[in-house]
């Protein structure tokens, strides 16, 4: 009986870790997510990702060209932190800029990096700059790429 005891404990061993060690590792992953207060696996921490959101946008930046209208610049800036404002994240180091483009997008990075294609002020729709803008910053207070990215690794 103390033989087949000692045979078993190996055994144990190898299932706990096994068993244990993803599960802490999932548990560890767990975050809350800023705006839905919902539990999500994240595989980063908000500091990491505004590091890479900061570096994101600096690529994008030195590669798209930035316009020249600063009419633009000043409309989509009053937009953004009029929205900046009312976010969750007051934390955020909130930055807006425009990129000449036909593109009717605009897009956040981690951090509160935003930028604004002048496609959607050539639609001459105030609400349609507002409303792209507002959808991807409250992208980024959800978390919602990282809950992505997290789903795939």
């Amino acid at each position: 009986m103390i033989e087949y005891a000692r045979r078993s404990v190996p055994v144990v061993c190898a299932l706990l870790l096994c068993l244990g060690i993803p599960a802490l590792l999932t548990f560890a992953g767990c975050q809350t997510a800023p705006v839905t207060q919902r539990k999500q696996l994240l595989v980063t921490s908000q500091e990491n990702e505004n590091k890479l959101g900061l570096t994101a946008y600096e690529e994008v930046l030195k590669t798209e060209p930035l316009t020249k209208n600063e009419r633009a610049v000043d409309l989509v800036r009053r937009v953004g932190q009029r929205i900046a404002d009312v976010s969750d994240r007051p934390d955020f180091k909130w930055e807006f800029n425009v990129i000449e483009s036909e593109t009717q997008n605009a897009f956040c990075l981690p951090g509160g990096k935003v930028a604004v294609y002048t496609g959607i002020l050539l639609m001459r729709s105030p609400t349609r700059l507002r409303d792209t803008a507002a959808n991807a910053c409250r992208c980024r207070p959800g978390r919602i790429s990282e809950k992505r990215v997290s789903a795939t690794s």
